[in-house]
C-alpha cells in the first residue's frame, strides 16, 4: 500500500555461522555447515539453536551462550528478478540485529550498523540475466557493546546483560521482514499529515510528501476523506500540500469514540516517467500537551490533549515480547494490543530499553485506537558524546521517525527511558533512608553534596536528546517530543514497583505500605507504577518443564537456581530476595504456605488488590492527575515472578481483572488506609471517563462475615465527563479479633438500570496475625473468581 511491491520471488534462506571470533571469508563459506532457516529468525531459535517453545525452560537459555561471540551469515539464493522499463530491483532487509556486513554475488557491497534502520541492495539488472539465481549474504558480527557510555544504539535488553524483567541473551538475527522488491524509480518515498485547525464541519490538513528523486516539473494529486487536490511540482524533492475534508471522521483514543482511518492516496504526473499511486492508511487527529494543576510554567505540559478533548491516561508500559525479537507475530501483538482495548487501555507507552517494535504493532494500535509513547532506544545509560555515538543515533532515530510518523496511535516521542532521577528523598533524616544512604552511595555512585543523580545525561541540554529533538522537529514536528521519561522535578515520576516500598527502589523506603505511599502520592503523571507478584501455575509447570497434571509441590526455596534464574528472587536494586516474590509479606496476610498453588492465588491476589487501589486512588485525582501507566504489563520471557499481568504465553494474572476494572469508563470505588486495620472508615467515590456526564444510584452493602449483619446504603450519584467525585463516608466499623467486614459497591445508570459496576472489598483485623487466612482467604477466592467485578 505504499507504492512499491515485494516481487513474488522465492528466497532460499539458509544459515552458518563461523569458528569463535573468525569472520570467514567468502572463499570460505562453501565448507561451512549451512542449515535451512526461514526470516525474519534468531539465530538462537534457528537449527543450530533451540526451538522458541522450549529456549526458556529451566535453564536451557544458557546452553546458546556459545552463539554470542560467533560470526552469522545469513545466506538468500534467489532468481534474478526483471525490474522493467523505468523500474528497479533492490533487496530489502527490513531489521539486522546488530552489525552486519553485506555480500551480493561474494561480492562486499555495504557495512551496516543499527537494528532499526533498513538496509536496501540494489539489484542491478546488468549483473545478472533475468532468472539467474544471484545469493545475497548477511555477516552479523559479534555483538560487542564496549565500554560505557556505549556507541551503540542496540536495544538495551538485548545486550545480553539481562534487566530485572528480562534474560541474559544477546539477541542475533535477522529479526523484521526481507525480501525483494520491485519498484518505480520515481515514487513517493514517505508521506505524513498534520491536521492543522480542525471542528465537525472540516479539517484543514497539510500532507507531506517526500519523492524518491528530484523532480522538475510535474503535478500531484493528492485524495483523502472525500477531498481531492493537485498541486504542480517545481525542481523539488518534497512537498507540503493543504487539503481541507469536509465532515472529518475523526480517529479517537479507546473509549473516547471510534479510531477512524482513512486513506491518502498520492499520484504523481510527470512527463516521461512511469509512476504508480503511493497508498497509506491515517487517521486526522489533533494531539497537544497541556499542564495539569500543580505544574509549574516551565514544566513540560503532561495532560493530553486529542481533538481537543483531555484524557486521563489508562496506561501500560510495554516491553519486548520476547527476547528473539523475530519470534514475535502479528497475530501475538494481537493477542495482547486487543487486550489492552478490552481492558480499558487507551495508551501504551513502548519503553526505551526495548525496540522500534514491527510496522504490525502500530497498524494494529492504529485500528484499536491505543495511544503509543515511542521512545528511541536508550534507557538506564550514559550518554556518549562522540561522532561515532552522534552519526548512529541521527541515522537510527531519523528511520525510527519516518517509520512511524504517520500513524495517528503515536502521540509522543520520548528520548529514552530514565535519563534523569532525583535522589533528594535520601536526605530525609528517617532511619529507613539513613540505612539506605551507604547502598545509594555505593551502587549509584551519589555522594552526600549530590542529590540530583543525571542518570546519564550531565544536563538537560544533553547533545544526544538535544540531536533527538532535532530530528522529531526536523522529520515530524506534528507530535510533542520530550527528552525522557520521568520528568522528575517536572511531575512526572516513576515508582513504586512492589507491595513492600521498605525493600523496593531505595528512594522510597520511607514509606511503611504501599497505602501509604500512594495515599500521599502528589504527582501529576505516573508513567510507571505496579506491584509484582508469581507467575501463574500453568506458567510455572511450563518453566521448570512440569507436566499439566503435575502437583507444583512446596513453596521454591530462595537459593533454587531455577528460581533465581527466572527473576523470582535476587534480580533488583541491592539484589533484595523479596522484592519480586515477597513470600514474608505474603505469609504475614495470608499466614505460613506449605504449597505452592496457595501462594499463587494469595501472592497474585495481593498485586491485584495493589493495582486496584494505585489506579482508583490516582483516578480520584484525575483534575490533577494526568494518568496511571502500569509498568511491565508484558514480560520477554516467562518469568518466576515480577510485574506482568501479562505473562509471555498471553495468559492473563489474576491482577489483570483488577486493572480492567479500575480502568472501566465509570467505576465506584473505597477510599481507605489498609486492608488490613483497627478500623475501617472508608469514602465512597465515582469517577467518570468517557461518554458524558453519569447519573445513576449505587448501593454500599456492609456485610460483617463474623455475625452475618448486613447494611445497604443507597442514593443517587451525579458524575461529570473526566471528573471524580466525593459521594459520603461510609459507617465507622471496628475491626476486633475476628471480625471481617466485606463492603460490596455497585453502581447503575439512571435511564435504564442496568449494572453499570461492581466493586468487592475486604477489610481483616489489625490485632490479628495473618487475617486473610483460612476462611477469609476462601472467601476472596470464590469473590475474585471471576474478577473484583465479577467479570463487568
Amino acid at each position: 500500500m505504499n507504492g512499491t511491491n515485494a516481487a513474488d520471488i522465492r528466497c532460499r534462506w539458509e544459515l552458518a555461522h563461523g569458528p569463535a571470533g573468525e569472520m570467514p571469508k567468502p572463499e570460505q563459506w562453501a565448507s561451512l555447515d549451512w542449515r535451512e532457516t526461514s526470516v525474519p529468525s534468531n539465530v538462537h531459535t534457528s537449527a543450530f539453536g533451540i526451538p522458541v517453545e522450549r529456549l526458556y525452560v529451566r535453564d536451557r537459555i544458557r546452553e546458546t551462550d556459545w552463539m554470542n561471540d560467533r560470526y552469522w551469515l545469513y545466506r538468500a539464493r534467489f532468481d534474478s528478478p526483471r525490474a522493467g522499463e523505468d523500474r528497479e530491483a533492490v533487496f530489502v532487509l527490513k531489521g539486522v540485529d546488530y552489525r552486519c556486513t553485506v555480500y551480493l554475488d561474494g561480492k562486499r557491497v555495504l557495512d551496516h550498523e543499527g537494528m532499526f534502520s533498513p538496509i536496501e541492495v540494489p539489484l542491478d539488472e546488468r549483473a545478472a540475466s533475468p532468472g539467474e539465481e544471484r545469493e545475497l549474504v548477511v555477516v552479523i558480527h559479534p555483538f560487542v557493546k564496549g565500554a560505557e557510555p556505549y556507541e551503540t544504539l542496540k536495544a538495551r535488553y538485548g545486550f545480553g546483560d539481562g534487566w530485572d524483567f528480562a534474560p541474559r541473551l544477546t539477541s542475533a538475527g535477522i529479526w523484521d521482514d526481507a525480501h525483494v522488491v520491485v519498484r518505480p524509480k520515481l515514487r513517493v518515498a514517505s508521506a505524513y499529515t498534520a491536521v492543522k485547525r480542525a471542528n465537525r464541519q472540516r479539517a484543514d490538513i497539510v500532507v507531506h510528501a517526500e519523492w524518491s528523486e528530484r523532480i522538475e516539473s510535474g503535478t500531484v494529486t493528492v485524495r483523502i476523506g472525500g477531498a481531492a487536490r493537485s498541486f504542480p511540482i517545481v525542481a523539488s524533492d518534497r512537498l507540503a500540500m493543504p487539503i481541507a475534508v469536509p465532515s472529518p471522521r475523526w480517529w479517537w483514543p479507546n473509549g473516547r469514540g471510534e479510531p477512524h482511518l482513512v486513506e491518502l492516496q498520492l499520484e504523481l504526473d510527470v512527463p516521461g516517467r512511469r509512476t504508480e499511486p503511493f497508498r497509506q492508511r491515517i487517521g486526522l487527529r489533533t494531539v497537544e500537551r497541556v499542564p495539569c494543576e500543580g505544574q509549574g510554567q516551565e514544566d513540560t505540559p503532561l495532560r493530553l490533549r486529542i481533538n481537543g478533548e483531555e484524557l486521563f491516561l489508562n496506561g501500560v508500559n510495554w516491553v519486548p515480547a520476547d527476547a528473539c525479537p523475530a519470534e514475535v507475530t502479528a497475530e501475538r501483538y494481537r493477542t495482547f494490543l486487543q487486550r489492552f482495548r478490552d481492558a480499558g487501555v487507551n495508551f501504551v507507552r513502548v519503553w526505551g530499553g526495548g525496540l522500534k517494535e514491527k510496522d504490525a504493532f502500530y497498524d494494529i494500535a492504529d485500528e484499536l485506537g491505543l495511544m503509543v509513547m515511542q521512545e528511541f532506544p536508550l534507557a538506564c545509560q550514559k550518554l556518549a558524546r562522540s561522532e561515532t555515538f552522534y552519526r548512529v543515533l541521527e541515522q537510527e532515530a531519523s528511520a525510527i521517525v519516518r517509520a512511524l510518523r504517520h500513524h495517528p496511535s503515536v502521540v509522543v516521542w520520548s528520548g529514552g527511558n530514565e535519563h534523569y532521577h532525583y535522589w533528594d528523598a535520601v536526605d530525609s533524616g528517617t532511619d529507613a533512608m539513613e540505612a539506605a544512604r551507604p547502598a545509594v552511595r555505593d551502587m549509584f555512585g551519589i555522594g552526600e553534596g549530590d542529590r540530583e543523580w543525571l542518570a546519564g545525561a550531565d544536563t538537560y541540554a544533553e547533545p544526544a536528546l538535544a540531536l533527538l529533538d532535532s530530528v522529531c522537529a526536523g522529520l515530524d514536528g506534528t507530535r510533542p517530543y520530550q527528552i525522557t521519561s520521568a520528568l522528575e522535578g517536572e511531575g512526572e515520576v516513576h515508582g513504586i514497583w512492589n507491595w513492600n516500598p521498605r525493600i523496593g527502589d531505595h528512594r522510597y523506603r520511607d514509606y511503611e505500605s504501599l497505602y501509604a505511599f500512594w495515599r500521599s502520592a502528589d504527582k501529576q503523571l505516573y508513567s510507571e507504577a505496579s506491584v509484582s507478584s508469581i507467575a501463574n501455575a500453568d506458567t510455572i509447570r511450563d518453566v521448570l518443564g512440569l507436566g499439566a497434571d503435575e502437583p507444583l509441590g512446596g513453596l521454591p526455596e530462595k537459593s533454587d537456581p531455577m528460581w533465581r534464574l527466572h527473576h523470582a528472587f535476587g534480580s533488583v536494586w541491592d539484589g533484595h530476595d523479596d522484592l519480586w516474590l515477597d513470600i514474608p509479606s505474603t505469609e504475614k496476610l495470608f499466614g505460613p504456605m506449605n504449597r505452592l498453588e496457595e501462594l499463587v492465588f494469595a501472592n497474585q491476589w495481593m498485586q491485584g488488590e495493589g493495582c486496584r487501589f494505585l489506579i482508583e486512588e490516582l483516578r480520584r485525582r484525575q483534575r490533577r492527575v494526568a494518568g496511571v501507566v502500569w509498568w511491565g504489563v508484558n514480560e520477554p520471557w516467562p518469568g518466576l515472578a515480577g510485574n506482568a499481568l501479562l505473562d509471555y504465553y498471553g495468559r492473563p494474572k489474576l491482577g489483570w481483572s483488577f486493572l480492567a476494572s479500575a480502568f472501566r469508563p465509570t467505576v465506584a470505588s473505597l477510599r481507605y488506609e489498609h486492608c488490613v486495620a483497627r478500623a475501617v472508615k472508608p469514602e465512597l467515590w465515582v469517577s467518570r471517563n468517557g461518554g458524558g456526564r453519569f447519573e445513576g444510584r449505587y448501593e454500599a452493602e456492609l456485610v460483617h462475615l463474623h455475625t452475618g449483619e448486613t447494611e445497604t446504603i443507597e442514593g443517587r450519584v451525579v458524575c461529570g465527563d473526566g471528573e471524580s467525585v466525593y459521594v459520603r463516608t461510609l459507617p465507622r466499623v471496628r475491626l476486633v479479633p475476628g471480625s471481617r467486614l466485606h463492603v460490596r459497591l455497585r453502581l447503575f445508570d439512571e435511564a435504564g438500570g442496568a449494572l453499570v459496576h461492581t466493586n468487592d472489598y475486604v477489610f481483616a483485623p489489625a490485632e490479628e496475625e495473618a487475617p486473610f487466612r483460612g476462611e477469609t482467604a476462601a472467601l476472596l477466592k470464590r469473590l475474585y473468581a471471576s474478577g473484583p467485578d465479577g467479570g463487568r
